[in-house]
């Protein structure tokens, strides 16, 4: 009985209409993966964005997905949302200027279900 309400509620036109249609109307602009590659390779990576495989060109993003590798190894073809996730929040940070060790015998170790830079 519960369970029928809810899913009425949730899929009927009035709760379309209040909560999702006026998201419905919000673009995204389209870009070809050969121009963002260059695009980033050449620059920066926007701190607030979606996940994208380009990324793995910049530079400096690529350095800090290598700090992380001794937690997951990520590359075109394993490419992943999560582990984009946690080298966006580390790049971000450092491009911040945030008080990350940059010492090059620093590398990020797994410890049960956290990881720290030792």
């Amino acid at each position: 009985m519960l369970r029928d309400r809810i899913n009425h509620l949730l899929f009927s036109n009035r709760f379309y209409h209040a909560f999702l249609k006026p998201f419905d109307h919000i673009l995204s602009q389209v870009t070809q993966a050969s121009s963002l590659q260059h695009e980033r390779a050449e620059g920066k990576v926007p701190m607030n964005k979606l996940a994208q495989v380009a990324d793995l060109e910049n530079p400096q993003w690529a350095e800090v997905l290598a700090d992380m590798s001794a937690i997951f190894h990520m590359d075109a073809a394993s490419f992943h949302r999560k582990h984009w996730e946690f080298v966006q929040l580390v790049y971000m940070l450092k491009q911040a200027g945030s008080s990350i060790p940059d010492h090059p015998d620093s590398r990020w170790v797994p410890d049960g279900n956290r990881w720290y830079i030792t």
